[in-house]
């Protein structure tokens, strides 16, 4: 009788299949994973294009307190609810909050609703905000130009069913403005 040989080769070649297969799919699961909490999530909430804030009036007193005066003016079609307030340089360029650029020359912007969170400042609609130094950090202020800066936000709807605050990277204004 003869013996049946086993080609011992064949197992060795179906091993070696079997480990990169499973080489492929591990490398592939780190790979997702990776990329999952890397990569910006799409649900970030999106300002509308016909956001518009303008500056009627701004004014600055540095005695006997440190004061800003800002009345502002939504000329959009959309509920502008909140905004962002920077102040610096009067040479800076306007950048963006959200922009990934740490922002040197400008202090850190400050968040304020406008009016109620819930009503906001609707379209056609003014307001005047009044910023003193003892309510907020504006201590630094002194005689000479500063670039103001105003980025507002609104609340839009998200896929879920939630409001979320949208920063609106586009709409931007900027003045200089003159402390007395």
């Amino acid at each position: 009788m003869k013996k049946l040989s086993r080609n011992k080769k064949a197992i060795s070649e179906m091993v070696s299949y079997v480990l990169l297969v499973v080489i492929a799919v591990g490398l592939a699961v780190i790979v997702y994973g990776y990329l999952k909490y890397y990569v910006p999530n799409a649900n970030v909430p999106v300002c509308p294009y016909e956001v518009n804030l303008i500056i009627q009036d701004i004014s600055c007193k540095t005695s006997p307190s440190k004061e800003i005066s800002i009345s502002l003016t939504n000329k959009g079609l959309f509920t502008v609810h909140a905004f962002y307030f920077r102040i610096g340089n009067a040479t800076r360029a306007k950048t963006a909050i959200n922009d990934g650029k740490k922002n040197t020359n400008y202090l850190p912007g400050f968040y304020f609703n406008l009016n109620s969170i819930e009503k906001g400042l609707l379209p056609g609609e003014s307001t005047t905000k009044v910023y003193q130094s003892s309510t907020y950090p504006i201590s630094f202020i002194a005689p000479g130009e500063y670039n103001i800066e105003i980025q507002p936000a609104v609340f839009v709807a998200s896929s879920a069913g939630k409001k979320s605050l949208a920063i609106c990277k586009e709409s931007i204004i900027s003045q200089t403005m003159s402390c007395t």
